[in-house]
């Protein structure tokens, strides 16, 4: 990952203080939208960690607007890891939020060659239904990282992804 990338990915976070004004604003809007109920805005929370349940869900469950979770599927319920555990995630989705994958390793899929990446995705989507119950339908890249050939196989395993940056 370049400094340049690292810049970009950061200009692009919200700080937790600003978060609860900008989600009533972002509410506000919403509430007075005639023209779609669809959602406007996709907020993507990367790698649930367990601050996600002290810290981001209490802002999000507070002015009611959902957010999604990306999942790095090798992480979940393993030894030492910071992320969250399987019944947390499922808490998460009871709760009325959403999950994604974030990816079986979290490596920087543009550095992969075409056969690594369909090991990826097939692990990934493996243990996602392991978790979940059934195969995930989006991602979120690792590092908002892709090219041609991240798309090309993707596309067999999501039915979206969604990125933040691109090199």
């Amino acid at each position: 990952i370049t400094k340049d990338v690292e810049k970009k990915a950061a200009d692009l976070e919200v700080k937790t203080k600003e978060l609860g004004s900008q989600l009533e604003t972002i509410a506000n809007l919403s509430n007075t939208s005639t023209t779609t109920k669809r959602p406007l805005i996709v907020f993507i929370s990367d790698d649930t960690k367990k601050e996600d349940l002290s810290v981001l869900l209490p802002i999000f469950e507070e002015k009611g607007v959902p957010c999604n979770f990306a999942c790095i599927t090798q992480e979940v319920d393993k030894a030492g890891s910071s992320s969250l555990t399987t019944q947390e995630l499922r808490n998460i989705v009871a709760r009325g939020h959403g999950m994604m994958s974030h990816s079986h390793s979290h490596r920087e899929m543009s550095s992969l060659t075409e056969q690594e990446l369909e090991i990826e995705f097939t692990e990934n989507q493996k243990r996602y239904k392991e978790i979940f119950g059934k195969q995930a339908e989006s991602i979120a890249y690792p590092y908002g990282m892709w090219n041609e050939t991240v798309i090309k196989v993707a596309r067999k395993y999501f039915d979206y992804a969604f990125s933040t940056v691109k090199d």
